[in-house]
């Protein structure tokens, strides 16, 4: 899957060859792990440790009001370091590997507040893209087209005298769903139905920035573009890319839809 075609933080962590290196309030040591976004839009991480593995997280005491700033940190075979702010275990239980005959222990956690990481250092940021949930498009008439090109070659070889077989697909297609305008010197395009659904296949949507506008910019906009549709945007982070696409940071953050109840409301 393309980097921009949507909110790649699982694809990153999961396949980018990470471990965790600072379990923070996660018991520990740790085997293997994933992360991933679930049904409700919360960020959720998965560990699989050994049963001796223990806990350093503090017990605080029942009704606690505090904000988490407990922190995970991975790090992968590359120096690049990604940190989940927030994290939150729900429960411990003993797993068992009926193929192999080991015992241990699988913790879920739940990261309140994001997970970001720095992609690139090296690369200047030219395009910034805001992911959203509950981009409801058929209310509304949208100007502007996006068109999609794909194009598919397949190679096939055959026996040692190497006779070669190559075909070249084209696949191409268009939706209008797109509305471009500027905020302040800020170029965007609000995007609905974007074509790199989340993977929940609700009402994933975007806004791409021609630059790097700050968190509090972007946040106005969000803000006043929710208001002025009359929809609920749900924010899940964002991504910075350079000129030719390649990632340079992401930040993904815990999704608030009410309980799921904004996404799954029709009109």
């Amino acid at each position: 899957m393309s980097s921009w075609a949507s909110e790649a933080f699982g694809e990153i962590i999961n396949h980018g060859h990470f471990s965790i290196t600072e379990p923070g309030p996660l018991h520990a040591p740790i085997r293997s792990f994933s992360v991933r976004r679930d049904e409700k839009l919360h960020l959720i991480l998965e560990t699989h440790c050994d049963t001796d593995a223990t806990s350093t997280a503090i017990e605080h005491p029942a009704g606690t009001v505090r904000i988490s700033t407990d922190t995970t940190v991975l790090t992968n075979i590359g120096g690049i370091v990604a940190r989940a702010v927030g994290v939150e275990a729900l429960n411990v239980s003993t797993s068992f590997n009926h193929q192999t005959g080991e015992r241990g222990l699988r913790e879920y956690a739940r990261v309140l507040q994001h997970i970001e990481a720095i992609i690139r250092d090296d690369l200047e940021p030219r395009y910034t893209i805001d992911w959203l949930e509950n981009f409801e498009a058929r209310s509304f008439v949208w100007p502007e087209l996006v068109r999609r090109k794909k194009d598919t070659t397949e190679t096939l070889i055959v026996g040692d005298d190497g006779i070669t077989l190559t075909s070249d697909d084209e696949d191409h297609s268009f939706s209008r769903n797109c509305v471009g305008f500027s905020v302040s010197g800020v170029k965007l395009y609000a995007c609905a139905s974007w074509q790199g659904s989340s993977g929940r296949g609700i009402k994933p949507g975007c806004i791409i920035y021609v630059g790097a506008p700050d968190d509090d910019t972007r946040r106005k906009i969000r803000t006043a573009l929710s208001f002025s549709l009359g929809i609920y945007l749900v924010y899940l982070g964002h991504t910075v890319f350079s000129d030719d696409w390649h990632t340079i940071y992401f930040k993904s953050v815990n999704g608030y839809s009410i309980g799921q109840r904004a996404v799954l409301h029709l009109t």
